[in-house]
C-alpha cells in the first residue's frame, strides 16, 4: 500500500510543514506522556514537569515553521 500527499506550494506551506514534521510531533506527544507519568507515579516536581512540557511544545512548534 502506498499513500501520497500533494500540496500546492506556497499556498499550502503551513499544511506541508505540519505533514513533514508529524513524526517529530508524535514523538513529542510520547515524551509529554512520559513526563506526566513520572509526575503522577513518582511525584516529580509539578513546576519542572510543566516547564519540560512547555519546552517540548515550543521546540516542536519552532521546528514546524523552519
Amino acid at each position: 500500500m502506498k499513500a501520497m500527499l500533494e500540496f500546492t506550494l506556497p499556498d499550502e506551506h503551513g499544511e506541508y510543514m505540519k505533514a513533514v514534521h508529524a513524526g517529530h510531533a508524535w514523538s513529542v506527544l510520547t515524551e509529554v506522556s512520559f513526563l506526566l507519568r513520572a509526575h503522577y507515579k513518582h511525584g516529580a516536581d509539578a513546576e519542572e514537569t510543566l516547564k519540560s512540557i512547555q519546552e517540548e511544545i515550543n521546540d516542536t512548534q519552532e521546528a514546524m515553521w523552519q
